[in-house]
This record gives C-alpha cells, sequence and structure tokens, in this order.
C-alpha cells in the first residue's frame, strides 16, 4: 500500500501490485501524488520522501515535474510523521487475513477513518521530534 499525506489531508490510498520498484513508484507520484497535492511549480509546497531504494530514481522524475524535493536523512522514521500513521494502522491488525482483498479493504477502512486533524497534528510535533533527536544525539525517540 502507498500513502502520503499533508498538514491537512492524506492522499487516497494506493494499494501496490507486486513489490514496489521505481517504476511503479514514478507512477504513483505522476496519477495521485502531484495531482492530489498540486505540487508542480508550487513554490510553497516541497515533498518529503525517504531514500528508499523506489524513491532514489523518483528524484529527477519529480525535479522534472517541477515539484521541489526535501533532502532527508535515511533511516530517520521518528523524524517522518507518516511513520505514525503506519504505526497507527499496524497498530490495529488483531487478527489474521484470510485473503488479499480482506487484508485491503481492513487498511483502507482504517486510513480513512484517521481523524483528518491527525496529520496537522504530527507536522506540528515535528520541532519537538528534532530537539529529542538531537538531545538523543541521533538515537531512537519515543515517537
Amino acid at each position: 500500500m502507498w500513502g502520503a499525506m499533508s498538514v491537512n489531508r492524506l492522499s487516497d490510498l494506493v494499494e501496490v501490485p507486486g513489490i514496489l520498484n521505481g517504476e511503479k513508484y514514478r507512477d504513483i507520484l505522476r496519477s495521485h501524488l502531484i495531482p492530489r497535492f498540486g505540487l508542480r511549480n508550487n513554490s510553497r509546497k516541497i515533498f518529503m520522501q525517504d531514500s528508499a531504494p523506489p524513491h532514489r530514481p523518483a528524484k529527477t522524475f519529480l525535479e522534472n515535474e517541477g515539484v521541489q524535493v526535501l533532502d532527508w536523512p535515511p533511516q530517520s522514521p521518528d523524524l517522518n510523521p507518516i511513520e505514525n500513521i503506519w504505526g497507527l494502522l499496524k497498530r490495529k491488525f488483531r487478527s489474521k487475513f484470510d485473503t488479499k482483498v480482506d487484508l485491503v479493504d481492513f487498511v483502507r477502512k482504517h486510513w480513512n477513518d484517521i481523524e483528518e486533524s491527525y496529520p496537522e497534528k504530527l507536522y506540528a510535533s515535528i520541532p519537538t521530534r528534532i530537539e529529542a533527536v538531537i538531545k538523543m544525539k541521533g538515537g531512537a525517540i519515543p515517537y
């Protein structure tokens, strides 16, 4: 599954067939991210992605599309607010699913149930997260 967030909204959740690779990721960005969040040639909006292998080749694609991309350190889940949303969804898993369709339906339902104000709360926590990471000298923090 792929999803994104901004300070005031979540993207649609996209089911990724098979394993996410650079080509599939670019297709998702082209068809779901860029139109949903109005990122083309918008100096007020900056896209953040980590440096997961499928994300790396997309940097050039995004630049060619006029999307500003924030340089982001690898392996920094404590600073990335969307990790809290994925964690929230993972904590809701309490049973096994008989089919992939059941799993996808479950994730979609809970993604759509996330409070509208939750992304804004996560973004508001970024300064505190940064301070905590500095205090821990780059170590894990309780987020």
